[in-house]
Order: structure tokens, then sequence, then C-alpha cells
């Protein structure tokens, strides 16, 4: 899954560069890298919210849950 996803990135990235070029032309450089970093900021936070780490928020405080703690995260491994 790993090299699959690195290919992807890297292969998406090579894309919004092509497409972005002709923005280039129409609007200032930095208006287009703002919105790119603002669209790709909200599919990632899609992802995550989506397929992201859930945690336990009934046993446990946020702090824990964002401190990585075992009992809150119930799908951790441990060694």
């Amino acid at each position: 899954m790993g090299r699959i996803g690195g290919a992807s990135a890297a292969f998406i990235f090579g894309c919004g560069s092509v497409l972005a070029r002709p923005l280039l032309r129409t609007y200032p450089a930095l208006f287009v890298s703002g919105v790119t970093t603002l669209v790709g900021g909200i599919v990632l936070l899609i992802a995550a919210l989506a397929f992201g780490e859930q945690c336990n928020w009934e046993h446990s405080t946020s702090a824990a849950c964002f401190a990585g703690d075992a009992e809150a995260h119930p799908n951790l491994l441990r060694i």
C-alpha cells in the first residue's frame, strides 16, 4: 500500500502542476498556490475524518486520545 500511495502522490502532484500552469498566466502565483493548498487540505481533512484513527471518547479524556493512550485507542498494537 505504501508504494502505491507514494507513486499515486507523485503522479497527482505532477498532474496538478501541469493543470495549474495555464492558471499562472491569468492569476498571481501566490493565489494559485493558496487555492491548490486549500483544496488539498480539505481533501486530506475529509480523508482523515473518514479513514483515520477512531478515539474511544467514552472511556478517556481528549488529552489521552491526542497523546496516543492505549485505552483511548483500542486499535493500537501493544508490544
